[in-house]
């Protein structure tokens, strides 16, 4: 008998069904995984798994019907009466609002691995507290703290009890979504607050940090005392939506974390210096780099080294990309961009001896929503084989290297 070709995977019935719920499965429509859970009782237990993988308790007022704390007691009623649900539930999402932590750390979910807290008012100190109890799980490995975070107390009141086990930690210190309160008040309470000091010796390691929007106060928790995290030992950092920090003799996150970034992600953001034109982030270990749509990407590759020794990875998201890609699809035609240009001159004069891939991104959401009325699929697949062509004009270093790519974000 031959052997089956390795290019072909045989999957048992168990797997196949298993992608097939994974295809049916809407987190934002549940119901369409009931009608899958009556067929069997395998059926069932494969449907629930995906069904209650992740909770998300609607914390946005135009996106619910009911209060968070009545569905988290009617999850809690759930969960009660069928136990063997609380091992499903692996990610958590979270308002932050006091009766609604309670009741889900009355749940005694012993399996969630990520939990996302959102809230409008973030000085609410037993909130805080309780929502500190939630991030203590021993088995968590990701936490994201969403709200208008104006004090750093706010953070260690959060983390307190924090432990070893979380690698990741995302903090977005920016309002909520549209619909939902937000309370302005005084934080002098929460200024007065007793918070848990730590030792260098004491901190945890953290392997990635994600910022987004104004992190003023938490760029000062991450330099202070009351930070159980070491984030010179970050690997991976992620910066959204903000203006970013550096200067010599400075404690923003770029100079506290550059010594050991391994993985550099900027989106819609912009590095300026503080104090000296000549101060520049040590980036000596940096082995992937993504820029997508920052303000001025020159002016960021004149800050990083001359010499990255151990760049692999160099990704970059332009919006005159997809301006590029949207011209083309409604009158065809070469066009030459100087910022590309200019980019590809700056990546070619640094010494970059590792490097694997350059890779363009272009958004196809940005891409269909500057599209006029007509199927833009048809287009692209029109207009790929002329970029393929085209676009190295643009990129001609790179592309003599032989590391140009694309890719369809």
């Amino acid at each position: 008998m031959t052997s089956p070709s390795p290019c072909h995977t045989v999957l048992n019935t168990f797997e196949l069904s298993d992608l097939i719920f994974k295809f049916v499965h809407d987190p934002d429509w549940p119901a369409e995984l009931h009608p899958c859970a009556l067929v069997s009782r395998k059926f069932s237990a494969q449907a629930q798994s995906h069904l209650f993988h992740t909770i998300d308790i609607p914390c946005h007022a135009l996106i619910r019907i009911l209060a968070p704390i009545d569905i988290a007691t009617r999850l809690h009623r759930i969960l009660a009466i069928a136990p063997h649900l609380r091992a499903l539930i692996r990610n958590l999402r979270v308002p932050m609002d006091r009766d609604t932590l309670r009741c889900v750390l009355d749940m005694h979910l012993a399996h969630v691995n990520a939990v996302h807290i959102v809230g409008s008012d973030m000085l609410d100190t037993n909130a805080l507290t309780t929502a500190g109890e939630l991030i203590a799980l021993p088995t968590l490995h990701t936490v994201s703290i969403s709200g208008p975070i104006t004090h750093p107390n706010s953070l260690s009141l959060l983390f307190a009890n924090a432990h070893a086990c979380i690698q990741t930690v995302s903090i977005q210190p920016e309002l909520p979504g549209f619909g939902q309160a937000v309370q302005i008040r005084s934080d002098w309470k929460l200024s007065m607050m007793p918070v848990k000091a730590f030792s260098d010796a004491d901190r945890l390691p953290l392997k990635d940090l994600r910022l987004g929007g104004d992190v003023a106060a938490v760029e000062r928790w991450l330099s202070g005392d009351h930070c159980p995290f070491d984030v010179k030992a970050v690997s991976t950092l992620r910066l959204t939506r903000g203006r970013w920090l550096y200067g010599l003799g400075s404690e923003t996150v770029l100079d506290v974390t550059s010594a050991n970034i391994e993985c550099l992600i900027v989106d819609y953001g912009q590095i300026v210096p503080i104090d000296s034109i000549d101060a520049s982030p040590n980036f000596t270990l940096l082995r992937r780099l993504q820029l997508t749509y920052v303000h001025n990407p020159i002016h960021i590759l004149s800050i990083l080294p001359a010499q990255l020794f151990h760049l692999q990875h160099f990704a970059l998201g332009l919006q005159s990309l997809d301006t590029w890609v949207t011209t083309q699809l409604e009158t065809p035609g070469i066009q030459e961009y100087e910022e590309w240009l200019a980019i590809d001159s700056a990546v070619a004069s640094m010494e970059l001896p590792s490097l694997i891939s350059f890779t363009l991104l272009i958004n196809l959401s940005n891409v269909a929503r500057m599209t006029p009325r007509g199927d833009w699929r048809r287009l692209w697949r029109e207009l790929k084989p002329r970029m393929i062509k085209e676009v190295p004009n643009g990129f001609p270093e790179m592309y003599r290297r032989g590391v140009l790519e694309v890719d369809l974000a």
